[in-house]
């Protein structure tokens, strides 16, 4: 057993390791170093599907598009593609067998924002991810409006609906 934490422990990065500790000290290092390494991890992949996502969003410009921007929190993601007069709202949620999250609360978030009127809803399920294009009217015709904090409401929706 000994032979086995000392190997354990020569594996630990050396702040991770204190001088002379107790069997329980090496192990509780040794949780804390993973446990780190989890973290950076999670951070890592969120920011690769960031730039994934921005370089569909790039590769995919829609004819007609005057904007587009992208909000992606644990694979999952909001972009919002801006037209003349009017919106395209492309949802991509990772599921893992479970029925997803309720519709009905991302239509209400985009129904709230004044001077959008949504038309109509599309929905996918696949294997892995469930999909929904929400297509709007923008009655005011200002495509230069800044949607940004709708995209972060749908994408905290989506974010508390799935954890």
């Amino acid at each position: 057993m000994s032979d086995l934490l000392s190997s354990l422990r020569s594996l630990l990065p050396q702040e991770y390791v204190r001088g002379q500790t107790t069997s329980c000290d090496d192990l509780e290092e040794a949780t804390n170093y993973i446990k780190s390494l989890e973290a950076s991890i999670k951070e890592l992949e969120d920011k690769r599907n960031v730039l994934l996502n921005k370089s569909r969003s790039n590769n995919n410009q829609h004819a007609g598009e005057i904007g587009s921007s992208s909000t992606s929190i644990n694979d999952n993601y909001v972009t919002i593609h801006t037209f003349p007069r009017r919106l395209e709202i492309e949802i991509s949620v990772k599921h893992e067998g479970g029925d997803g999250f309720p519709l009905s609360k991302l239509l209400k978030q985009v129904s709230l924002v004044e001077g959008i009127n949504v038309v109509n809803c599309l929905t996918s399920k696949g294997d892995e991810r469930w999909k929904c294009i929400i297509h709007c009217d923008l009655v005011n015709d200002q495509p230069t409006t800044d949607f940004s904090e709708l995209q972060q409401r749908l994408a905290s929706e989506i974010s508390s609906s799935v954890a």
